[in-house]
């Protein structure tokens, strides 16, 4: 069942979707890349939670990738992509949680530029942690600080957008020193921060 918040989110996506991903790719990409460049030396299935158009998923190589997002305009899109390998790819219309919920099971997690968008981060690396077993990846891109000054900025901004994003948060580093090995964490552009954590 979608939440009030989820169907706000899904309601802006699905009107921007025409110009959100040719505005804000300069922005995106460089974190992507990173993503995809690391998945696309290793082995294994991929979940993209929150893959918006499936941009992710153009640069991967595996043969197994699964996207869900809230927008279905996003996802309507994200199934256009031509698989050159005509290998098993499905995007579908889901929340995140409801995507940790089902049964499949994924070597790599990806949480790309999402965290900002979601009221409670802590529930979803939570709900994550459970599902992963040890040695499968997840990978984070976003914003993050303990900033109070700029926290306080990023929710004057977040509030002019009646849904409300979250720019800057700390990063809860004792949750994740408990349930993963941290394998990289480098600034990308944008002072958006890439993390590669091991399931321990």
């Amino acid at each position: 069942m979608t939440e009030p918040h989820e169907k706000k989110i899904a309601q802006f996506y699905d009107r921007t979707l025409s110009v959100y991903d040719l505005a804000l790719e300069l922005f995106f990409h460089p974190g992507r890349k990173k993503v995809a460049d690391s998945i696309n030396c290793k082995e294994g299935s991929v979940l993209d939670l929150g893959c918006h158009s499936g941009q992710l998923a153009k640069l991967l190589k595996s043969d197994s990738c699964k996207g869900i997002d809230l927008s279905e305009a996003a996802i309507k899109k994200a199934r256009q992509i031509q698989n050159p390998l005509e290998n098993n790819w499905r995007f579908e219309t889901k929340s995140i949680l409801e995507a940790l919920a089902d049964s499949g099971d994924y070597q790599h997690y990806c949480l790309l530029y999402v965290l900002s968008v979601t009221p409670n981060s802590d529930l979803v690396l939570e709900k994550i942690a459970a599902k992963m077993k040890p040695g499968q990846r997840l990978y984070l891109v976003n914003h993050f600080s303990s900033s109070m000054l700029r926290r306080k900025i990023a929710a004057l901004l977040g509030q002019s957008i009646y849904f409300g994003f979250n720019f800057y948060f700390p990063l809860n580093r004792d949750f994740l020193s408990k349930h993963y090995n941290f394998i990289r964490e480098e600034k990308t552009a944008f002072l958006w921060t890439f993390l590669e954590l091991e399931r321990k």
